[in-house]
């Protein structure tokens, strides 16, 4: 009856040990048909990596809350005249801490890293333009915006903001 007992203490401390209550893992998403699910954005691209994040980030304990939700997307062979089909117009975006996100081009990383918790202003940033778009679900507009670079673009949007 011991050896059944300490067999099931042991069995639980691996169980439990091997969970992890961390929900901050990365939801990096690959599927463009989803993307275009959440986000009306019309482009042309062969491959896309993709992310939605609050900020501040969850890392466990009890959650606070959120003051943005924004995508970062990173296409990939871009259509060649996609971002020079965006309206040339003035504008701005609050980059929010932490928009660098680890599996960006080393290119789109630097403008964001630079960038963040600031205000870019657009546009004077090397090859970026303003982007305007519609969630899918409500078509509320949402704004940010999309930078080239060789073939691949970065497209920021602030989904939501508390401010």
């Amino acid at each position: 009856m011991q050896r059944i007992f300490s067999a099931l203490i042991v069995a639980a401390v691996i169980l439990l040990t091997g969970c992890s209550m961390d929900e901050s893992k990365s939801k990096v998403s690959s599927s463009a048909d989803e993307l275009h699910r959440i986000v009306d954005i019309p482009f042309s691209a062969r491959s896309v990596r993709w992310e939605i994040f609050g900020t501040p980030e969850y890392h466990g304990g009890v959650p606070g809350p959120t003051d943005f939700i924004t995508l970062v997307a990173e296409l990939k062979h871009v259509d060649e005249n996609w971002l020079e089909r965006l309206p040339d117009e003035e504008g701005s975006e609050f980059i929010v801490p932490g928009a660098v996100r680890p599996w960006l081009d080393r290119s789109f990383q630097d403008i964001l890293r630079k960038n963040q918790n600031t205000t870019l202003v657009l546009p004077s940033a090397n090859n970026c333009r303003v982007l305007k778009a519609r969630l899918k679900k409500t078509s509320a507009p949402v704004k940010g915006f999309a930078c080239r670079d060789s073939d691949s673009a970065l497209i920021y949007l602030t989904l939501s903001s508390a401010t």
